[in-house]
């Protein structure tokens, strides 16, 4: 949805920036940078596109733009290669998932996670039993070996654009 709204592909030329006002184009980097985090392996089928959406907004005469083209670059490095939780959600993943929840939610809210040193302290232990609780799971994103070479390939990219932009200025 993001590309068809920013990339401009014409058969046997190179991609585009598709001619749109600033405030579009601002609106549609946003929108691509909220969609890339948290992505992991995902990402990898659209490097193609994060690339060329990354190459072609950094050199865009609005600085806002070329701003949010290094803040989508900045999310997808942090999808690619950081540990971060794989799932957010206020509740473990079996309750989550189960019809009790999924119909009557709100009888949930407020209810506090168990905590595996709750059973040290008799105060806390005791006031987890009066609460309802769901055990604590969380499933976190390891990057593969694939997601690194991929982040990396994205920050040689930037890195020699960055190089070659300086280089140019004389700096």
């Amino acid at each position: 949805l993001v590309e068809s709204h920013l990339l401009e592909r014409k058969a046997g030329a190179a991609p585009g920036l598709i001619p749109q006002s600033r405030r579009s184009l601002v609106h549609w980097l946003s929108i691509a940078a909220m969609a890339v985090t948290g992505t992991g392996s995902s990402l990898l089928a659209h490097m193609h596109t994060v690339t060329a959406l990354v190459r072609l907004a950094r050199t865009h005469e609005a600085a806002e733009v070329a701003h949010l083209a290094a803040h989508v670059l900045h999310c997808s490095l942090h999808a690619l290669c950081h540990r971060y939780l794989a799932e957010e959600r206020t509740h473990a993943p079996g309750l989550w998932a189960s019809p009790s929840f999924r119909s009557h939610h709100w009888r949930y809210w407020g209810a506090c996670a168990a905590t595996a040193d709750a059973a040290l302290d008799a105060d806390g232990a005791a006031a987890e039993a009066g609460r309802a609780s769901t055990p604590v799971d969380a499933r976190w994103h390891e990057p593969s070996e694939e997601e690194v070479r991929a982040a990396v390939g994205l920050a040689q990219e930037a890195l020699a654009w960055a190089e070659g932009a300086l280089s140019s200025c004389g700096a």
